[in-house]
């Protein structure tokens, strides 16, 4: 889907893999500074943190002396004049798994987008020190010394505007119904809570952009939207536990990361991250139903250089009751708040971006005067993370994008 102009490029960029339209060679690195990699080179990567190693034969005479002319003058306080190496490559193929999802044990299950520090030899490998690189700076030199094209569809019926962009719809696989039913949450003597019959389905779609131009990010976009249809049924019998438990008991009941179609060089993952849980706040008493929810929403993050980060986000929802009573054996008020939470984050090569949470929830409320048993529903959404991955430091996210409550039912004790 994209396409570089050799002789163009300031950079060395390593094995993009499947996002160039031209076949890369499959030697090694060679003198010319433009080579797009071979696959080859993104296999053999092992890549942590602060470094990545390759197998020797694959780094050659040039990308080696580069990487110490930089290296030397950072020793020496002052690299401004030096070119700085960019190391880019696509996730390994082999870190995909069976049933779609990341092996996050392989050595390179997201790919790399990193500056070169230093370099060491280290027997039959070569270890290169670097340190986060950003899609700004990536996008900015292609933007002054070379070309993309990542597929974008210009605007209107003029051609495409200068520099590097591209914005895409991307469908996320399809997420198998998750079963909730018999979590248990709480255990002590006889009291107990758990979730006597429970799902979450997620069908999701993502939404991302990028428009790089005058060696600057000028905008960009992450939005993920999609239906949550969940079914929480709780029981809930505290008697002999002391009178208020008052902490959070929280279960993670599915953590996963899906890969993604890569937005031209990019290759993005989203990861998935479904949690359960309830708080408990008196004692004496036994209850049992729950609340279900069907929830379209949307949230995300828009950023210009204009404007700066605006948080993105709304949600409508249809919750229903599933059977709700208690009994209440002291006199005091009570209550049983359970939920779901997805957390979903998108990550471009290993950099987490925005993440959104939808949580919807139930609450019991035991309350002695006047002498009731209700029944509330609601839906919060929230956005967090940084936008970090496109800048070295457009901002951080924190928000409330939307909040939801309503009284579904009601009873006397």
């Amino acid at each position: 889907m994209g396409r570089f102009l050799r002789g163009a490029l300031a950079l060395p960029l390593l094995a993009l893999g499947p996002a160039c339209s031209e076949a890369p060679p499959s030697d090694p690195i060679t003198s010319d500074a433009t080579d797009v990699v071979a696959r080859d080179l993104a296999d053999a990567a092992e890549v942590f943190d602060d470094r990545l190693v390759f197998p020797s034969a694959l780094i050659d005479a040039r990308l080696r002396e580069k990487i110490a002319t930089y290296a030397e003058a950072l020793a020496d306080g002052d690299a401004s004049s030096v070119e700085p190496v960019l190391l880019v490559g696509d996730r390994a193929g082999r870190a995909v798994k069976g049933d779609g999802t990341l092996d996050e044990a392989s050595a390179n299950p997201h790919g790399f987008m990193r500056r070169a520090l230093s370099l060491e030899q280290d027997g039959e490998d070569v270890i290169i020190h670097t340190a986060p690189a950003s899609l700004e700076e990536v996008f900015a030199e292609l933007d002054a010394n070379g070309s993309i094209d990542i597929g974008a569809a210009p605007e209107g019926d003029g051609p495409p505007g200068k520099g590097p962009q591209g914005s895409q719809r991307v469908q996320v696989p399809t997420l198998p119904l998750i079963d909730l039913s018999g979590v248990e949450l709480y255990r002590k003597g006889n009291d107990y809570v758990r979730l006597s019959s429970a799902y979450v389905h997620l069908d999701l779609a993502l939404d991302v952009g990028i428009k790089v131009s005058g060696l600057r990010l000028q905008e960009t976009h992450v939005v993920v939207s999609g239906d949550v249809d969940t079914e929480l049924q709780v029981e809930a019998s505290i008697f002999d536990t002391p009178p208020v438990l008052g902490i959070p008991l929280e279960k993670d009941v599915l953590v996963a990361k899906y890969p993604l179609p890569p937005l031209g060089p990019v290759p993005m993952t989203i990861a998935l991250r479904i949690s359960v849980g309830c708080t408990v706040s008196g004692g004496g008493f036994h209850v049992t139903g729950g609340v279900g929810d069907s929830m379209r929403f949307t949230g995300g993050v828009e950023y210009s250089r204009e404007g700066g980060v605006v948080p993105v986000g709304s949600a409508s929802h249809a919750p229903y009751v599933v059977d709700p009573r208690g009994e209440l054996l002291a006199s005091k008020q009570v209550t049983t708040r359970c939920s779901v939470d997805p957390r979903i984050e998108v990550l471009f090569y290993d950099v987490a971006g925005p993440l959104v949470k939808a949580q919807a929830y139930g609450d019991f409320r035991f309350v002695t005067s006047p002498a009731e048993l209700s029944l509330d529903v609601g839906v919060t959404g929230s956005l967090g993370g940084t936008l970090r991955v496109f800048g070295f430091k457009v901002g951080d996210l924190s928000a409330t994008v939307f909040d939801e409550r309503a009284r579904l039912w009601s009873a006397p004790l």
